[in-house]
């Protein structure tokens, strides 16, 4: 939302008003964290699919291990997009279904 702020011109001191943006980011940062916790979601959900079908196998732990990261990460971007107040993507349920499935599959 702009504002006007009152701000101090540097060559004559004299007090200007302009509008500025203040609290909320721009619409194409909201754009980039919505993309980039979709990723981290999509990933997170990818290694749960993996993990029901290889969690007991040789391979189970090196999943699980890369899994856990992929979850510290989910968890930070769910940190900031709640920190910048970004909404997140309307498809979370067909990322948590599809990501899933994609794990299976894979």
């Amino acid at each position: 939302m702009a504002v006007p702020v009152m701000k101090i011109c540097p060559r004559c001191f004299c007090f200007q008003a302009r509008r500025t943006y203040v609290g909320r980011p721009r619409p194409h940062i909201d754009r980039i964290l919505r993309v980039d916790h979709a990723g981290e979601l999509g990933a997170d959900r990818i290694y749960a699919g993996q993990m029901a079908i290889l969690g007991k196998t040789s391979v189970g732990p090196t999943i699980q291990h890369m899994w856990d990261q992929e979850k510290e990460h989910l968890r930070k971007f769910e940190q900031i997009i709640a920190y910048k107040r970004v909404r997140p993507t309307v498809l979370t349920p067909l990322w948590n279904i599809a990501g899933f499935a994609l794990g299976i599959v894979l």
